[in-house]
Parts: C-alpha cells; structure tokens; sequence
C-alpha cells in the first residue's frame, strides 16, 4: 500500500467515524512535501509520506481529526492578528519563533477539546492542566494562550547587551552550580518555551533513551502544525466567508448523520444564527426592493426605436407607487409603538417622494383610512403626535389584507403583535413589524424594540 493510499483509507474510514472532521479535510487540495510532519492553512493540506509511514492508522485518525479542528476553530485566519499585534511590541520575537509560539497556542486550544478521543497521545502532546502547562486552564482560546507564553518569553536582548553580560552570566551559572550542591534551593519560576519537556521514549531496556528519544524534545509537533492562510489582506473577508461555508457544510453532514462533536454544536448554532438587522434598516431595504418606480435601460422605450439613432428608457413600473402602512389597533397594541413606526414610516416618505402612503387602522375591520404624499409629511408626523388611534378590539388583518389587494399597492407593512388568526398568503409583498417575538408564517417579518 502506497502512502497516499494509506492516507485516502484513513480519510474514508473517517467518513464513517468522524464526518465532521473528514470533511474538512477532503476540502483541501492535498500536497506531498518532503520534509516536515503535516501542516494546514485553511487552502491546502501537506504532508510528509516519510513521516506518516511511520504513523498507525490510529495515530494517522489523530492526526487528521487534529489538523481539521484547527480549521474548525479558523486558526489560520487568526494568525495574522496575532503577528500584527507582535509587530508593535517593543522587542518583538523572530517570525519562527512567533510561529512556534502560535502553534503550541492553538494546540493547547485544541487537545483540550480531544483528550477523550480514542487513541489520543495524550502523554505526547501540548495539553492544559498536565505537564509543563499544569498551571493553564482548559477551555480558553488561542489568544488567550498564546498571550500566557508570551509574558512568559525572555525579552529579546541586544547584541551589545549581550556581550557586556557575558562575564555576569558565567560567574551566575557557577554560583548556581555551586548553591545546586548545597541542602536547598531556590524554586524556579515558569519555565521559557525551549526548556519545556517532553515525555521520551524508553528504549528496550528501560533504562536509557535511545537517540532518537533524545532529539524528541526538538521535533516536530507531533500532531501536525497550522500555518497562516496565505492571502492578502484586502482577500481575507472573503476567504473567512469561504471558512465559514465549508464549515458550515461539515457540520450540517455530521449532525445528519448524528456524529456532530459537541464541542462544535455551540460553535456552529453562532455561525448559523444571522446578525440581527435593525428594524428601521430592514423595513428600509424592503420598500427599496419592492417600490420600484423611475426609468430604465433594460427595456428600451419601444415607441421611439426606429424613430431616433438613440435608444431611449422605459418607464420601471408605476409613475406613482402605493404603499400600504396597516395597524393593528387592538387592545393589545400600545399607542407610544404605532408613533414609533409612523415616525420610520415619515423617513421612508422622503426616500420615494412619488409614493403614496395609505394608513390603515384595522383591528377586527377596517376602522379608519388616510392618504399621504410626500409634500403630507408634516402631517404624518402631526398625526403621529396627537395618535388619533381608533379601534381597540379584537384582530383580525385579513380585511387589512385585501384591501392592500384591491389598492393594488406595490408593498404591504403590517405593524402587530401577532395575536391573531394568520390571513391567507397574499400576493403583495409584506412585511411583518412584530411587538412581539412571533413569527409571521409568511411575508419578512422583523421586531420592533
């Protein structure tokens, strides 16, 4: 069996263990390198075939679910943020070491989120609570980490401070040899990242570590790396949405098939939860989508083609466009909610000055009936003042509903808490402004605050 045969086997087995993460992986183009374990940056995957012969089909599983749970958390977009704000740092690191640092972050983000898969190396890897980063609380995130390793770094020196502490440093290391024979000594504060240890492999006869072992501490992660998304800067909102989707798509498969991890349940529920838009935008964005008056070239004006070398514009709908702002006047709306909305309803007037705005109260039927222009602003605004509001029943909108069918109006907005009987669906374009948290079982629908 060839390398990549053996990690295309260990990709589909995944399929039917953790779809989650096997679909994350097949979304990367997958590229062989010569050098190196494997490493991810949201684009592509690489990996070593000399490194991954040397894996099990267990330790290859790890691997993989590792490096697709980087993806997941989109530790290759956040890098760069981190290495910006390096950059102002007073003394910053060396980008191999910043790298380095940034790596065993996200680790220790990640393997906390692992430890109970099976066959995971724990005693090999970066986890928190447990060797040389007992005193790190699982559960937090990579710029959280990394913000703890970096106060921990020794400032980088200059080249003349260096030479002037020569001497200092030799006769410190010798009175530290010397106190390190006496009866105690002095506890050490953490650690910098070089002399973090690792567990080392036994040799055959458990007494000493074989060559290998020793170097084991300067190796590679075991697990991989991640690496920045390699994009500019003006591409990376786009290249987060494409994150975003592939992710998405993993996980709605997964949760299909029942095998979505439950650390990425939360996670996934923020991303599929749109941003809420303000109810004076979204009602602005409706009218400018459905009002459609004025001129234009995609239908030319057909009485002038023959007559004129140019080509002149046709009328794009109606001269004049019909709004129909409907209220609910029941006893359950409050006067102070129907003034808000006609004060948005004001602004939208000078936004199409052609249109006319029929307001119509209805509670269980149509109790009263005004028409405003643009030049009736002021009037709008006066009536919103007095709230000269009548009705005060029950609800019911479907007299509202047809009346905005018979007006023939180009767009319907209902303003109620939705307390009712729903109408049946209408032709005209509605949008729903709730008082309350319900959902209009057709039409957009929107909360007012």
């Amino acid at each position: 069996m060839t390398t990549e045969q053996f990690l295309q086997k260990a990709i589909v087995r995944m399929l039917r263990k953790e779809p989650f993460y096997a679909n994350i992986i097949l979304s990367l183009k997958q590229i062989a390198t010569e050098t190196g374990t494997m490493g991810i940056n949201g684009k592509v995957l690489k990996y070593c075939p000399t490194w991954i012969c040397t894996l099990s089909a267990v330790e290859l599983a790890c691997v993989l679910v590792h490096e697709a749970a980087h993806l997941a958390l989109g530790h290759h977009l956040r890098f760069n943020s981190l290495i910006k704000a390096e950059q102002l740092h007073d003394k910053p690191l060396s980008r191999e070491r910043l790298l380095k640092l940034t790596n065993i972050a996200a680790d220790l983000a990640i393997n906390s989120l692992l430890v109970s898969m099976d066959g995971f190396p724990t005693e090999r890897v970066c986890v928190p609570g447990q060797g040389s980063f007992a005193d790190m609380v699982p559960g937090m995130s990579m710029e959280d980490y990394f913000k703890i390793l970096r106060n921990r770094e020794p400032e980088p020196k200059d080249e003349d401070e260096d030479e002037d502490e020569d001497g200092e440093e030799t006769r410190d290391e010798e009175e530290k040899a010397k106190t390190a024979e006496g009866p105690g000594q002095v506890a050490e504060g953490p650690k910098p990242i070089e002399t973090y240890e690792r567990p080392r492999k036994a040799s055959t006869d458990d007494t000493e570590t074989t060559k290998e072992a020793e170097e084991d501490e300067d190796d590679e992660n075991p697990l991989g790396s991640v690496e920045p998304c390699p994009v500019e800067e003006d591409e990376e909102a786009a290249e987060e949405r494409v994150w975003q989707e592939t992710v998405i798509q993993a996980a709605m498969q997964a949760e299909q098939a029942g095998k979505l991890p439950g650390w990425m349940k939360e996670r996934i529920s923020k991303m599929l939860t749109p941003a809420k838009i303000p109810w004076q935008k979204a009602l602005r964005r409706f009218c400018t989508q459905t009002v459609r008056s004025g001129r234009t070239f995609a239908r030319p004006r057909r009485g002038k083609i023959g007559q004129q070398d140019i080509i002149s514009p046709a009328r794009f709908g109606k001269g004049v466009a019909d709004i129909v702002f409907g209220v609910d006047t029941s006893a359950s709306q409050s006067v102070a909610t129907c003034n808000k909305a006609l004060d948005e309803l004001a602004a939208i007037l000078r936004c199409f000055p052609k249109c006319i705005v029929h307001l119509i109260q209805c509670d269980t039927k149509i109790v009263d009936e005004q028409k405003f222009k643009a030049n009736e602003i002021a009037k709008l605004e006066q009536f919103a003042v007095d709230g000269n509001w009548k009705g005060r029943g029950g609800t019911n909108m479907t007299p509202l509903v047809k009346r905005a069918e018979e007006l023939g109006t180009q767009c319907l907005i209902i303003l109620t808490d939705g307390f009712m009987s729903w109408p049946e669906r209408s032709k005209v374009p509605t949008f729903w402004l709730m008082t309350t948290n319900k959902e209009a079982p057709w039409g957009y629908t929107s909360r007012i605050d």
